[in-house]
């Protein structure tokens, strides 16, 4: 018996009611690689999220009257798709509640992308993404970076999206280099 193995575009879906925020985010995103969605409401989001048809979900926590965090509920319910929250609250309550229900963190992406062509150091990933000091010995952003990368897959050319500089830490690439 032959199984085929399912593989996703690079298509996401973004869930905001703020409309002038989804067309920022989606034509950054659009310009590294990925297809773009964007929905302005909660029951739109669920149903489009729920589809299978997207690599990630970027959903905000405040959606008018709706609030984030039961969207992702209905979300998880019916879908394993990876899911980050948006928010400008971001207070540690609000993101522990995110991560219990299910979402994935979303500093790591957003500090490599402001830095993109840039290496960044794995110490200062530490101090910025997980708000503590360095440990040499402490392996976890490291997880993080390859949840991520795993999530986010190639550069449309099957190039890395995020490069490990051996020694320094990580680097978000703009397009694959040429050897």
């Amino acid at each position: 018996m032959h199984t085929r193995e399912t593989v996703l575009e690079p298509r996401l879906l973004v869930v905001d009611d703020d409309r002038e925020l989804c067309d920022l985010v989606a034509r950054f995103l659009r310009g590294e690689g990925f297809e773009v969605e964007c929905v302005m409401d909660a029951a739109a989001g669920i149903e489009r999220a729920s589809t299978g048809a997207y690599r990630l979900v970027l959903l905000d926590v405040m959606l008018g009257r709706a609030n984030g965090f039961d969207v992702l509920r209905r979300i998880r319910a019916t879908s394993s798709v990876p899911v980050v929250m948006l928010t400008a609250k971001g207070d540690a309550l609000d993101r522990i509640l995110g991560l219990e229900i299910g979402a994935d963190e979303f500093d790591l992406l957003e500090t490599l992308a402001a830095g993109a062509g840039e290496a960044i150091s794995r110490e200062s990933l530490v101090q910025r993404v997980l708000g503590r000091e360095f440990s040499p010995f402490d392996r976890s952003i490291d997880t993080h970076v390859y949840n991520l990368r795993r999530k986010l897959g190639p550069l449309p050319d099957g190039g890395d999206r995020i490069v490990g500089i051996r020694g320094v830490g990580y680097l978000y690439a703009c397009s694959s280099r040429s050897s």
